[in-house]
């Protein structure tokens, strides 16, 4: 009888407000994701000293998950914080009946966000030039203030406002 032994694993990350269980997410450097390493024996035969290593995650993972009997599913998941943009691949390794290595990967992705936003300020008086720093009037003589907002990041801003307490 031919043996034919399998190896699957899924990988998956999911941070502060994320779908549990996809292969992308967008996080904040220091926020913490939990990344999920679902092992299943998908072959005819028991597996051996199965193993699941991601060297790129800091820690680092290898967790020897012992023998996985035919059909059996196991799940591992791990908090690490994010520390920058993380493509990575996780494999799971086992081995059949006679020794012989069978292996499988899998790649997530965590996209550190960089969210930014720029605002310029400038006056106009009756005469000036616009758009500048700094204009002489005469007291109550109407000046034009202008702001320019800019998304300077890499991802949406919601309820973007401009104050300034000093002009009225």
């Amino acid at each position: 009888d031919l043996i034919a032994p399998a190896i699957l694993v899924a990988k998956t990350v999911s941070g502060t407000g994320a779908v549990p269980g996809v292969e992308s997410v967008q996080g904040t450097n220091g926020a913490p994701v939990t990344y999920s390493f679902v092992v299943t024996n998908a072959g005819d035969v028991a597996l051996t000293n199965v193993t699941v290593v991601d060297t790129l995650i800091n820690p680092a993972l290898n967790t020897n998950l012992g023998t996985l009997a035919v059909g059996q599913v196991v799940t591992v998941s791990v908090v690490r914080a994010i520390g920058g943009d993380l493509t990575n691949t996780a494999t799971a390794t086992g081995y059949d009946t006679v020794g012989n290595p069978v292996t499988n990967a899998d790649t997530a992705v965590v996209d550190l966000i960089a969210p930014a936003i720029l605002v310029a300020k400038t006056v106009s008086a009756s005469g000036a030039v616009p758009g500048v720093e700094s204009v002489q009037g005469t007291n109550g003589a109407p000046v034009t203030y202008s702001f320019v907002v800019q998304n300077s990041g890499d991802v949406a801003l919601t309820n973007v406002t401009v104050v300034d307490t000093l002009i009225s």
